[in-house]
């Protein structure tokens, strides 16, 4: 289970419990089907500092690593230092989808033609 919370000093502050009772906290973690995967994405891509349309975006990335039909079957809430929750609207995350998408193919793009900038006229 992921336990997620404010301290007194109102830092963010997540938990993973584990059926033994063992605890262990994180900067991002994962649960469920696909767990390894996203917790892996998440290791490799976590940054200090993140503000929220960040982290959102991140996390974002890291379901994409293991779900395939898009904003549809995402669900994403955030919870603010006064613990306010709110969810992240289907259509923001299909924009940030959008987004991820533009910025694969024009690393590809740069991979592809070996670093060199390619500009278009219309």
């Amino acid at each position: 289970m992921l336990l997620i919370g404010f301290d007194t000093d109102h830092k963010p502050r997540l938990f993973l419990t584990e059926p033994s009772g063992i605890d262990s906290e994180w900067h991002a973690n994962a649960i469920g089907r696909g767990a390894k995967t996203v917790r892996e994405f998440l290791e490799k891509s976590w940054a200090d500092g993140l503000d929220q349309n960040d982290a959102i975006k991140l996390a974002v990335q890291a379901l994409l690593e293991v779900v395939q039909t898009g904003a549809n079957s995402m669900e994403i809430a955030v919870m603010t230092a006064d613990s306010r929750v709110t969810y992240v609207p289907v259509e923001q995350i299909q924009t940030i989808i959008e987004t991820i998408e533009k910025e694969k193919q024009a690393e590809a793009e740069l991979r592809r033609t070996g670093g060199a900038a390619t500009t278009t006229t219309a």
